[in-house]
């Protein structure tokens, strides 16, 4: 079950690296974004998982899933289980308008920021996912 939840895991924050919006300037957006929230949708079940609560038998802390955005358009997500780096990828950003393109092993996604908050949404295959993270 654990190895299950940490592919699971694994694939969130990969997601969660891969779906990134902003304004304001490059050096505003720069920085370190840690997880606040999920909330995953399937077959008309939501469930919302805040930072400090448990989600499959492991307490989810800021540093599940962290977001690096630096100033010369790189960017670093990992993901973190009970003290555990289990997945760690790096990759570009760039501003586009009011949002940032995150590309990641030749995938790109577009986020929301809103002051210090980035917000994530993606659909695949049946399920809503939704994580936020904050500076």
């Amino acid at each position: 079950m654990k190895k299950t939840l940490v592919v699971l895991l694994a694939i969130v924050s990969v997601f969660c690296t891969l779906c990134l919006t902003a304004c304001g300037s490059d050096a505003d957006v720069a920085g370190t974004y840690k997880f606040q929230s999920m909330t995953m949708t399937h077959d008309g079940q939501t469930q919302t998982v805040n930072v400090g609560e448990e989600y499959g038998g492991v307490i989810l802390d800021e540093n599940f899933n962290v977001l690096e955005l630096k100033e010369d358009g790189t960017a670093k997500s990992s993901t973190t289980l009970d003290g555990d780096l289990v997945d760690e990828s790096t990759g570009t950003w760039v501003k586009d308008g009011n949002d940032i393109v995150v590309t990641i092993d030749g995938e790109s996604i577009t986020a929301k920021i809103d002051g210090d908050t980035l917000t994530m949404e993606a659909e695949e295959d049946g399920y809503s996912n939704k994580v936020v993270l904050k500076k």
